[in-house]
């Protein structure tokens, strides 16, 4: 948080009385619920300047103490300053805070470029440029990588229907997300949206799978040779069987039968 990394440096509690220094930290503590958890756990536990100087207020006395905050009417404004900050911006502050709890990040691996990663792609997101989980392939990487964390306990990092791709690598662009296609191993970044359980119970009612526990669909491997090139221009190889498009600008394949897209 921006925020926390002002308070937090040791610049801003330069000239600060122990007395104000104590009221600054308690502050804090009375808007901790604006913080994601490591901070709250950070501004509880203390040893950031502020913090340290706050507890020299017991050896001054209260007296002194008082006395020190009036002579320094600089230090209140900035405290005023620091509140009023929280009080404008809590509603943004705590839209950025959701954004993090719903981020989540998943690392893959194969072994080799033939093997599909195994994650399916909503067909109206992705016209829109937008990378949004439709399920995941049984005995894929992505779906190795689920069971591998519902075994853990940790369902949150599950890959499930819903969950925007925004990031491979730290890459954000659309182009740059497209190298996945060429790697062996990757950094996923996820958001997971808003209400995305209703969303997922209503894409396995249609058949699909958030949890890739029933998905058995994979598409003919492009490099095996047997796509042919689409004569009208639009881009797209088709398979002999009359299944699968393949679209190597975007490195993705295309299931007619049931319009799911599949990422090489």
């Amino acid at each position: 948080s921006d925020l926390f990394d002002v308070v937090s440096h040791a610049r801003f509690a330069a000239g600060v009385s122990a007395a104000l220094a104590h009221r600054m930290v308690e502050e804090l503590k009375r808007h901790a619920d604006i913080f994601p958890e490591k901070l709250k756990e950070a501004i509880s536990l203390g040893g950031f300047p502020l913090w340290e100087t706050a507890l020299r207020r017991s050896t001054l006395g209260a007296e002194a103490g008082v006395n020190a905050s009036k002579a320094n009417p600089s230090a209140d404004a900035i405290l005023a300053r620091c509140v009023d900050f929280v009080r404008q911006n809590e509603t943004a502050i705590q839209a950025v805070h959701e954004l993090e709890e719903r981020t989540f990040q998943v690392e893959l691996s194969r072994a080799s470029k033939q093997q599909v990663w195994g994650i399916t792609w909503a067909k109206a997101e992705f016209e829109k440029r937008r990378r949004v989980v439709q399920g995941v392939v049984a005995g894929s990487p992505a779906h190795r990588w689920n069971v591998e964390q519902e075994k853990s306990g940790e369902r949150r990092l599950l890959m499930k229907a819903g969950d925007e791709l925004v990031a491979v690598n730290g890459l954000r662009k659309w182009e740059e997300m497209a190298t996945f296609k060429d790697l062996l191993a990757a950094r996923l970044t996820f958001v997971r949206e808003s209400g995305s359980e209703e969303h997922a119970k209503s894409s396995q009612a249609a058949g699909q799978s958030s949890s890739g526990g029933t998905d058995i669909l994979s598409p003919p491997a492009f490099e095996k040779g047997d796509y042919i090139l689409d004569g009208t221009g639009s881009g797209w190889w088709g398979h002999p069987s009359g299944e699968w498009l393949y679209s190597k600008s975007e490195a993705v394949y295309f299931h007619s039968a049931t319009g799911k897209l599949f990422m090489e």
